[in-house]
Protein backbone atom coordinates (compact mmCIF):
# COMPACT_ATOMS: atom_id res chain seq x y z
CA UNK A 1 0.00 0.00 0.00
CA UNK A 2 1.17 3.39 -1.08
CA UNK A 3 1.06 5.79 2.01
CA UNK A 4 1.24 9.93 1.02
CA UNK A 5 2.19 12.39 3.78
CA UNK A 6 0.20 15.48 3.46
CA UNK A 7 2.52 18.81 3.64
CA UNK A 8 -0.13 21.34 4.78
CA UNK A 9 -3.61 21.61 6.68
CA UNK A 10 -5.69 24.24 5.71
CA UNK A 11 -8.68 25.24 7.87
CA UNK A 12 -11.76 27.03 7.43
CA UNK A 13 -13.83 29.03 9.55
CA UNK A 14 -10.19 29.65 11.76
CA UNK A 15 -10.31 33.07 12.36
CA UNK A 16 -12.79 36.06 12.81
CA UNK A 17 -14.50 34.66 16.07
CA UNK A 18 -13.52 35.15 19.75
CA UNK A 19 -10.04 35.75 20.78
CA UNK A 20 -10.07 32.87 22.77
CA UNK A 21 -10.70 30.27 19.67
CA UNK A 22 -7.84 32.16 17.87
CA UNK A 23 -5.46 31.31 20.13
CA UNK A 24 -6.25 27.94 20.68
CA UNK A 25 -5.88 27.93 17.03
CA UNK A 26 -2.69 29.48 16.82
CA UNK A 27 -1.65 26.64 19.50
CA UNK A 28 -2.27 24.01 17.50
CA UNK A 29 -0.66 25.13 14.49
CA UNK A 30 2.28 25.62 16.52
CA UNK A 31 1.84 22.10 17.73
CA UNK A 32 1.55 20.77 14.52
CA UNK A 33 4.64 22.20 12.96
CA UNK A 34 6.82 21.30 16.00
CA UNK A 35 5.30 17.40 16.16
CA UNK A 36 4.70 17.02 12.46
CA UNK A 37 6.88 19.49 10.40
CA UNK A 38 3.65 20.42 8.61
CA UNK A 39 2.36 23.70 7.52
CA UNK A 40 -0.98 24.65 9.05
CA UNK A 41 -3.10 27.14 7.45
CA UNK A 42 -5.56 28.90 9.16
CA UNK A 43 -8.41 30.84 7.33
CA UNK A 44 -10.72 33.14 7.71
CA UNK A 45 -13.33 34.92 5.66
CA UNK A 46 -11.07 37.94 4.62
CA UNK A 47 -7.69 36.55 6.18
CA UNK A 48 -5.39 33.57 6.68
CA UNK A 49 -2.63 32.78 9.06
CA UNK A 50 0.24 30.79 9.43
CA UNK A 51 3.54 29.71 11.17
CA UNK A 52 7.45 30.44 9.97
CA UNK A 53 9.72 28.26 11.29
CA UNK A 54 12.49 28.99 13.52
CA UNK A 55 15.46 29.94 11.56
CA UNK A 56 13.34 30.08 8.25
CA UNK A 57 13.23 32.79 5.47
CA UNK A 58 9.74 32.64 4.05
CA UNK A 59 8.95 34.09 0.47
CA UNK A 60 5.37 35.22 0.57
CA UNK A 61 2.91 35.98 -2.73
CA UNK A 62 -0.01 37.56 -2.18
CA UNK A 63 -2.80 37.11 -4.59
CA UNK A 64 -3.99 40.75 -6.02
CA UNK A 65 -7.41 40.49 -5.30
CA UNK A 66 -6.28 39.90 -1.43
CA UNK A 67 -5.84 43.15 0.81
CA UNK A 68 -2.19 44.13 0.90
CA UNK A 69 -2.44 46.50 3.19
CA UNK A 70 -3.47 44.76 6.42
CA UNK A 71 -0.95 42.44 7.20
CA UNK A 72 1.35 41.41 10.02
CA UNK A 73 3.70 38.90 11.89
CA UNK A 74 3.86 38.55 15.45
CA UNK A 75 5.73 36.10 18.06
CA UNK A 76 4.95 35.36 21.74
CA UNK A 77 8.76 34.58 22.36
CA UNK A 78 11.57 36.96 21.09
CA UNK A 79 12.78 36.81 17.34
CA UNK A 80 15.50 38.72 15.72
CA UNK A 81 13.63 39.20 12.09
CA UNK A 82 14.74 40.70 8.49
CA UNK A 83 11.54 41.58 5.89
CA UNK A 84 11.70 42.51 2.90
CA UNK A 85 9.00 44.11 0.08
CA UNK A 86 6.88 45.57 2.73
CA UNK A 87 6.16 49.28 3.38
CA UNK A 88 8.00 49.69 6.37
CA UNK A 89 10.57 46.65 6.63
CA UNK A 90 12.35 45.38 9.73
CA UNK A 91 15.87 45.02 9.94
CA UNK A 92 18.36 43.61 13.30
CA UNK A 93 20.21 47.29 12.59
CA UNK A 94 17.42 49.43 12.89
CA UNK A 95 14.79 47.98 15.10
CA UNK A 96 14.10 45.96 18.14
CA UNK A 97 13.72 42.11 18.24
CA UNK A 98 9.96 40.73 17.93
CA UNK A 99 8.92 40.09 21.65
CA UNK A 100 5.83 39.43 23.74
CA UNK A 101 5.80 42.40 26.45
CA UNK A 102 8.02 44.74 24.08
CA UNK A 103 7.49 44.91 20.21
CA UNK A 104 5.34 42.18 19.72
CA UNK A 105 4.40 42.98 16.11
CA UNK A 106 4.91 44.64 12.89
CA UNK A 107 1.15 45.86 11.30
CA UNK A 108 2.46 46.75 7.84
CA UNK A 109 1.82 46.63 3.96
CA UNK A 110 2.99 44.80 1.14
CA UNK A 111 4.50 47.11 -1.47
CA UNK A 112 6.37 44.01 -3.62
CA UNK A 113 5.42 40.45 -4.22
CA UNK A 114 7.02 38.05 -3.46
CA UNK A 115 7.85 39.53 0.15
CA UNK A 116 10.68 37.77 2.10
CA UNK A 117 10.78 37.08 5.91
CA UNK A 118 13.38 35.74 8.12
CA UNK A 119 13.47 34.85 11.49
CA UNK A 120 15.26 33.62 13.93
CA UNK A 121 12.51 32.16 15.48
CA UNK A 122 9.07 30.94 15.14
CA UNK A 123 6.94 33.75 14.32
CA UNK A 124 3.15 33.87 12.67
CA UNK A 125 2.20 35.86 9.68
CA UNK A 126 -1.45 37.12 9.11
CA UNK A 127 -2.82 38.38 6.24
Amino acid sequence: AHSQKWVSLVCLGALGGRIDQELCNLSAMEKLMRQNNQRFIALGTTSLMFLIKDEEKAEIRISKQCDRDKVGIFCFGKSTVTTSGFKWNINPKDCPPLEWGSFISSSNTILENPVTIHTQKQLFFKG
